[in-house]
């Protein structure tokens, strides 16, 4: 605990009750999902020991939780993926076969880029494998534009196998290679560009996507026809399907189109206006929500204007406190947890229910409880408004020769700051310093 001479100089509540708190950090080099599951077993061994009866204990945040489900969320979300782009192979190629020899690129170049991001010394993180969901679509362009090409040649000209995979290969392979290389481009001034937090981070998702487009367009002119030549085909068909009345009635669109190039023209031109025009108005609508609502825990400062006791703080604390209690259940609160120290930060964190319990969004909540939060005389509390969590917004910094001038300035800039659209809460920041009165004794 933090001592000032003697004296507890902080303090925190836990549903309106003195609490311990104990954070924990991981060490820079360590997995932090395996440093929790470490802490969490030894905290409940600790919690059986006789000196912990009638103590309650309390998770308020788990950051490995979070980062457990974001990976989850992402690796679902690629193998879903995965299995839409293999039916939807499936349904134009009508052949088990080329599906499941195409499929062979995904979990072959994942595993083979996995080896690669080791080599770079890049971690397994939620951004590498963002990279490598969003490579999965790309993985398998290579081998179909391959595959088709051969079976192309091999049915459209009695080839045998080998002449049509020579013949099928050569023939795309320069649009495959420029195809590939083009995409790579893309992502390449990200990870030798300049360097800023941004493209630190960055650089994971990029070299995840650029390692795998490498290796697929490897496999996909050395593994695939490899595979092919070993395959036994059916006799070609002589029935028309589907496939080929689509094939069909899009010769017919491309010649009308080439026949009418301005009416095909100005219909993309018209299309792109739309576009923009729509795209400016969903804009317009969803522009007052700035927060993501995956968050269920958020921050009320207190913006403390001037300096207090912790006695003093906790009586103003206590009056929240108990307006947001006496709302519960209209708030959606689960816990409410506090933390306030003299001369330092004072803010009272809302925990609320799960969102398959929710009964409102985390924006109307927050509006709600600002209607009709009680004044206090230490400051005026609201929301901490910024992009992420712990963020605070933007900050603007005054130079000048003169303090007393810029003091002046001030209430003019923050009317003008809290016009602008999408400006909310623009303050002043309180640096609480302690104030001193002086009494001089005229003897």
């Amino acid at each position: 605990v933090d001592i000032v001479n003697g004296d507890r100089d902080y303090a925190r509540h836990l549903d309106r009750k003195y609490s311990v708190g104990l954070e924990i950090f991981n060490d820079s080099t360590a997995n932090l999902v395996d440093v929790a599951d470490r802490v969490l077993e030894k905290i409940d061994e600790i919690a059986l020991t006789p000196q912990m009866k009638g103590i309650k204990l309390v998770f308020l945040k788990n950051q490995a939780e979070s980062v457990r489900k974001s990976l989850n969320d992402v690796v679902m979300a690629g193998l879903m993926g995965a299995l839409l782009s293999l039916i939807v192979l499936y349904t134009f190629t009508r052949d088990w076969a080329i599906t499941l020899l195409v499929s062979l690129s995904i979990p072959i170049s994942i595993t083979i880029t996995l080896g690669v991001l080791y080599f770079l010394g890049l971690t397994l993180n939620v951004l590498s494998l963002m990279g490598l969901m969003l490579a999965i679509g790309m993985l398998v362009d290579n081998s179909v534009v391959i595959s088709e090409s051969i079976l192309t040649q091999r049915n459209n000209h009695a080839f045998d196998i080998k002449t049509a995979i020579k013949k099928g290969v050569s023939e795309v392979m320069v649009p495959v290679i420029a195809g590939t290389l083009t995409s790579i481009c893309v992502f390449l001034p990200i990870v030798f560009g300049e360097q800023d937090m941004i493209s630190v981070y960055l650089t994971h998702v990029a070299a995840s996507i650029i390692a795998a487009l490498i290796i697929s367009l490897f496999l996909s002119i050395t593994v695939v026809p490899l595979i092919i030549s070993r395959l036994r085909y059916k006799k070609s068909k002589t029935k028309e399907d589907w496939m080929d009345k689509f094939k069909r009635q899009y010769s017919k669109a491309l010649s009308f189109t080439m026949r009418h190039h301005w009416l095909t023209f100005m219909s993309l031109v018209f299309i792109v206006v739309m576009g923009f025009v729509v795209s400016k108005l969903y804009v317009k609508t969803e522009e007052g929500i700035q927060q993501s609502e995956s968050s269920r825990d958020f921050w009320l400062l207190y913006n403390v204007d001037g300096s207090f006791t912790l006695d003093r703080l906790k009586v103003d604390i206590d009056i929240i406190e108990d307006y947001l209690y006496a709302n519960q259940s209209k708030f959606d609160i689960d816990e409410v947890y506090s933390y306030y120290q003299e001369n330092g930060f004072v803010a009272t964190k809302l925990y609320l229910v799960e969102e398959d319990k929710a009964t409102k969004s985390v924006a109307d909540i927050k509006k709600e409880v600002l209607e009709n939060l009680p004044k206090i005389t230490i400051g005026k509390p609201s929301f901490r408004w910024g992009r992420g969590q712990g963020s605070s917004g933007m900050n603007i910094y005054l130079q000048g020769d003169s303090q007393e001038v810029m003091k002046e300035y001030l209430p003019a800039l923050l009317i003008e700051l809290n016009s602008i659209e999408g400006v909310a809460n623009a303050q002043v920041e309180k640096k609480n310093n302690r104030e001193e009165l002086q009494i001089i004794v005229n003897r």
